[in-house]
């Protein structure tokens, strides 16, 4: 462990679920010397979009003299967290992939939602004038609309009329906004999070129970990927540095303290029960 001290073990573990995200997510390893032996100095993701593969599915760097091909990488220079890659597909598969169409509907909904408002929510004031009545005398009328419509007085010609016309269907157009929305959030909620129980739906027990369920494949998913990278940055230190198997890292949920059931065994040993040594390492 004191070869990864000097490390954002906090930095690179989020670097690495970003590639669930986007697929894969290349982190460049900046080597370096301590005290007589080759380590990780430094941990940099880089953008993805720097980077692409060959026809071997090797990780290749554009630069301005190789945009299309790209130049081979050196070994053991890049960790690749990849997510669900294949040999015909990579560059994984993108959580992002799966709410594109949802997040640009979202955003783009709300515009048109607002101005469903300002064109549907109000009354229309429609003006009338005789058939041949000049340019002018539209634009005098059209004139004494605004203003009625700022000041609720107008001052219009006795062979004139204004009548109030208002959308039948204007809150069937907001309903149809509201569930679009409602609809790209749910879909973008559970690509994300697997479920839209706590944001969408009114939950029982069991759905809980489910969507909790859902969420722990979902956060043992990332957790097998971040040990997969560090496995392999420990692989890459100890082929250059040492010999034999290198040690495994692993992540592990820590367990809640039954303060209940500790305070019942102290109170039951100093009342003379002897537990067994079993017992106490599983309790």
């Amino acid at each position: 462990s004191a070869l990864l001290d000097d490390l954002d073990i906090d930095q690179l573990i989020s670097d690495v679920i970003d590639a669930s995200l986007y697929g894969y997510q290349p982190i460049e390893v900046i080597w370096g010397r301590a005290g007589g032996l080759i380590v990780p100095t430094a941990l940099s993701a880089k953008p993805p979009e720097w980077f692409m593969f060959d026809t071997e599915n090797r990780l290749r760097l554009r630069t301005s003299q190789n945009a299309l091909s790209g130049e081979l990488l050196p070994d053991r220079k890049f960790l690749l967290p990849r997510q669900g890659a294949t040999y015909q597909n990579p560059y994984g598969q993108p959580d992002m992939g799966r709410v594109f169409w949802p997040a640009t509907f979202k955003r783009g909904g709300p515009g048109c939602w607002g101005q469903l408002p300002a064109r549907y929510g109000t009354v229309w004031l429609v003006g009338k004038l005789p058939r041949m009545s000049t340019n002018d005398d539209r634009d005098t009328l059209l004139d004494s609309l605004e203003a009625m419509v700022r000041d609720a007085v107008a001052v219009i010609p006795d062979d004139a009329s204004i009548e109030i016309a208002e959308s039948a269907s204007k809150r069937g157009s907001a309903d149809a906004f509201e569930r679009l929305l409602t609809s790209c959030r749910s879909e973008i909620t559970i690509a994300l999070l697997g479920q839209n129980l706590t944001t969408e739906s009114s939950t029982t027990r069991a759905s809980a129970a489910v969507g909790m369920e859902v969420a722990d494949d979902l956060r043992d998913a990332d957790k097998r990927l971040v040990e997969r990278v560090m496995n392999q940055l420990i692989g890459w230190i100890w082929e250059l540095n040492f010999s034999g198997a290198p040690p495994r890292w692993s992540m592990w949920e820590q367990q809640e303290v039954d303060q209940e059931q500790a305070q019942r065994d102290e109170r039951l040993s100093r009342a003379g029960v002897h537990f067994s040594a079993h017992y106490w390492k599983r309790a």
